[in-house]
């Protein structure tokens, strides 16, 4: 149900400090008692990713550099903190999203138990060092709707590579994703979605309304578009609390970067 993927040319682009900032929100607004939070990723990719010249992170984290002081947001702050502290971004390692949630939780003095999947041998490999030694399960496969670990999630995260069409039938449709939602009828979840100019995400929005989803809208703009993704779809089913914490973040996000001044921009909730 995964594809072949590599996010390397892409980590730190605008869909991933948007995404990343609504993940730790969301994860702060998640509370299990007695033991650690089960967390399942269906597309796990890399657990880290090296920050190049030349690649799409410029009009992500790019943006964003330098202005850590210009929020008072807490699920901003603690992203800065963590990953922009430093003099130079090209060279660093960019984390991945199951970095980025078990720092959110283990910060919080909780726990985390990962389930990950991912067909690529190559982000695989990478798993396995970066979550050596840890008692993680890191599986070579997709992820099947009659996985125990689904259905015991307590915080399911859904970043595929992107949807089914006629350029990409090999990757999965929305309906399939949601599926899995429905096992996993208890847990959180965070959907990231692309927008594009074939696809502007108004049929995904009301499927993922119609499955009671809360959907944030971000575009931010043909100037600063890698490739064809003008904007991502941000999805998220947590309680009341929650819902506002994840939206104040990203609105926080979003004018640090700047997009609110760029034409065709907007993040609609």
């Amino acid at each position: 149900m995964s594809t072949v993927y590599d996010h390397n040319s892409k980590a730190g682009n605008a869909g991933d400090i948007l995404k990343h900032v609504a993940l730790i929100a969301a994860l702060n607004s998640v509370t299990v008692a007695g033991r650690s939070i089960r967390f399942v990723d269906l597309f796990a990719g890399y657990g880290v990713n090296p920050i190049i010249a030349g690649n799409q992170w410029d009009q992500g984290l790019g943006r964003i550099h330098g202005r850590e002081s210009e929020s008072s947001n807490p699920d901003l702050r603690s992203y800065l903190d963590w990953y922009l502290s430093r003099p130079s971004l090209i060279g660093s390692l960019y984390p991945g999203s199951l970095l980025i949630a078990q720092d959110t939780l283990l910060a919080s003095g909780r726990e985390i138990g990962l389930t990950l999947y991912d067909i690529s041998q190559t982000a695989i490999a990478n798993l396995q060092q970066v979550y050596r030694g840890m008692d993680h399960r890191i599986l070579h496969r997709a992820a099947q709707l009659s996985d125990p670990e689904i259905e015991s999630a307590d915080f399911l995260f859904i970043d595929p590579p992107g949807l089914k069409s006629e350029a990409q039938p090999e990757y999965p449709t929305l309906a399939r994703l949601l599926a899995f939602t429905e096992v996993a009828s208890n847990a959180a979840a965070l959907f990231w979605l692309p927008v594009s100019a074939d696809n502007d995400g108004s049929e995904g929005s009301k499927q993922l309304r119609d499955h009671g989803f809360t959907v944030s809208r971000a575009m931010w703009g043909a100037e600063y578009a890698a490739g064809s993704t003008l904007g991502c779809l941000l999805a998220y089913r947590l309680d009341a609390d929650g819902t506002t914490r994840v939206q104040q973040a990203l609105d926080a996000m979003f004018s640090l970067a700047g997009w609110q001044e760029a034409k065709g921009a907007e993040l609609t909730h």
